[in-house]
């Protein structure tokens, strides 16, 4: 993140990490900053949804 703070895909793969990992509050936190930098990625938007429905559960 330090080397490259515009790249969405560093913060995407940092958020799926934590997502798998079960720490929703950051990967949502990351999520949304790689959203920022690639509004138009559909694979950022899958991941948010399945953020939204794991935190309803």
């Amino acid at each position: 993140v330090k080397i490259e703070p515009d790249n969405a895909g560093v913060y995407f793969n940092l958020g799926v990490a934590y997502f798998k990992s079960g720490h929703e509050d950051k990967s949502e936190e990351l999520f949304k900053k790689a959203k920022e930098r690639d509004p138009g990625s559909e694979e950022m938007d899958t991941y948010l949804k399945k953020l939204k429905r794991r935190q309803a559960e």
